[in-house]
């Protein structure tokens, strides 16, 4: 799966390898796209991300994006939080 987030930081080098020039249209509406992407990669900091995609617009076609990602947190929910709800039928 590929990762639309926004690699340009202030102060930060983008190298992250995820980044797809060819994101989908609805990434430019996405809460997270000025966030540091390893926020979103990072269990610890899971109730942050979550706190990100809370009041996102896109937060549907996200969820759906990355439905499959067995590590980020998209959507609003962890990896594990996914995989439940796929195994429920509630995704």
């Amino acid at each position: 799966m590929t990762a639309f987030f926004s690699a340009a930081k202030v102060g930060k080098t983008a190298h992250i390898p995820f980044i797809d020039i060819s994101a989908p249209a609805w990434h430019t509406q996405a809460a997270c796209r000025n966030e540091d992407p390893e926020l979103f990669y990072v269990r610890v900091l899971a109730p942050e991300a979550k706190e990100v995609c809370g009041g996102c617009p896109v937060r549907e076609q996200c969820l759906e994006a990355f439905r499959d990602d067995a590590w980020a947190v998209a959507g609003g929910y962890t990896a594990a939080e996914r995989r439940h709800l796929k195994s429920k039928g509630q995704l």
